[in-house]
C-alpha cells in the first residue's frame, strides 16, 4: 500500500515501512517527530546545509548521511545533494531535498505504483531495502563518469585549437565536476563498511550485496581518479602551450624593438637642426638616409634569420 501526500510517500508492505521525505521544512520534520520519535539532534542534521557523511548507531535505528553527485545536462555541471537514511527494524525513512537525485526517486515511484515491484523491493528487511537504494544509487552515476569522460575527449580535441579562447574555462569546469563527485563518493566505502561490520536493529548488509557494493564504490573511485589524473596533464599541457605561444610573440615583439631601435636613432640624428656637408642640403640627401635605413634593417633582419630567432 502506498500514501502518497505532497512532499511525503509513505509504502507500505506487511510490517514493513518505507518514508520518503522530498522536502526538510518544519511540517515534515514533526511528522518523523511524532511518528518515530526521533531525537532533536538527527533532526537538526536533515535540513540545509548540507552535512557531512556519517553513520550513526542508535538503540533503535541506524542514522546514515551521505552526499550525492546529480548531472545538469543543460550546463553539464555535477552538484552535491545530501541523502539521508533511518534504518530502523521494520521501517526505512529517507531524505532528499527537492527529489534531486534520479535513482531513489524513481524507486520509490515504482515501488508506490506497482505492487509487484513494492513486493520484490520490500520483501526483506529495511536494511536490504537501503542496501538496493545504494546499488541504484551508484549505479546511476556510471553515466555521469561518461559524460565527464566525453567532455575530457573535447578538450583534448581542442587543446591544440589556439583560437579557443573558452579553454581555460572549459578545463576549469570538467575539473569543478571531478572534485564535486569525488568529494560525493569518497566516504561511501567507510559508511558501507561501518553499517555492515555493526549493523543496525534490521541486521547487517548481505555479504554479496556488502561485496557488490564495495566493487561499485572502487570502480567508481578508479574512474574518478584516472579522469582527474587526465584532467592534471591537460591543464598543464594547456599551461605550457600558453607560456609557448607567450613567449613567442614576446620573441617577436622584441625582433621589432631591436630593428627599430637603430632606426629610430638614425632619424633623430638626421632630425636636428643642424648642418651635415654632403648629406643634409645636398640634391641626394634624403635618399641616402631612406637608404641607409633600409639598409640597417635589411642587415638585422638577415641576422636574425640567420640565428633564427624569428
Amino acid at each position: 500500500m502506498a500514501k502518497e501526500g505532497r512532499s511525503i510517500t509513505e509504502i507500505s508492505q506487511g510490517r514493513a515501512v518505507w518514508m520518503h521525505l522530498s522536502a526538510t521544512g518544519p511540517k515534515e520534520l514533526d511528522v518523523l517527530r511524532r511518528r518515530f520519535r526521533f531525537p532533536e539532534a538527527d533532526l537538526r542534521d536533515i535540513p540545509p546545509p548540507t552535512q557531512r557523511p556519517k553513520a550513526a548507531l542508535r538503540d533503535a535505528y541506524t542514522f546514515v548521511i551521505l552526499l550525492f553527485p546529480t548531472f545538469d545536462r543543460a550546463k553539464r555541471e555535477i552538484q552535491i545533494t545530501e541523502a539521508d537514511f533511518f534504518i530502523g527494524k521494520d521501517y526505512l525513512v529517507t531524505v532528499n531535498q527537492g527529489n534531486r537525485i534520479r535513482a531513489m526517486t524513481e524507486l520509490v515511484g515504482r515501488c508506490s505504483r506497482d505492487a509487484g515491484e513494492r513486493r520484490a523491493c520490500m520483501s526483506g528487511s529495511p536494511v536490504q531495502l537501503f542496501t538496493l537504494l545504494l546499488d541504484q544509487m551508484l549505479g546511476s552515476v556510471f553515466p555521469m563518469l561518461v559524460h565527464i569522460g566525453e567532455d575530457i575527449d573535447n578538450l583534448e580535441g581542442d587543446l591544440f585549437d589556439a583560437q579557443n579562447t573558452r579553454l581555460i574555462h572549459d578545463i576549469l569546469r570538467v575539473k569543478s565536476n571531478v572534485t564535486n563527485c569525488r568529494r560525493a563518493m569518497m566516504a561511501y566505502k567507510h559508511i558501507i563498511e561501518r553499517v555492515h561490520l555493526h549493523g543496525s536493529p534490521a541486521g547487517k548488509i548481505p555479504e554479496l550485496e556488502y561485496h557488490r557494493l564495495l566493487d561499485m564504490t572502487k570502480e567508481v573511485w578508479n574512474l574518478l581518479e584516472s579522469h582527474k589524473e587526465t584532467l592534471d596533464a591537460l591543464q598543464e599541457t594547456n599551461i605550457s602551450l600558453i607560456s609557448m605561444r607567450t613567449n613567442e610573440i614576446m620573441r617577436t615583439l622584441t625582433v621589432f624593438s631591436v630593428i627599430l631601435l637603430p632606426l629610430s636613432l638614425i632619424v633623430g640624428v638626421f632630425g636636428m637642426n643642424v648642418e651635415y656637408p654632403g648629406v643634409i642640403g645636398g640634391p641626394y640627401g634624403f635618399f641616402f638616409i631612406v637608404a641607409t635605413i633600409g639598409a640597417i634593417a635589411v642587415g638585422l633582419v638577415a641576422f636574425f634569420r640567420k640565428q633564427r630567432w624569428f
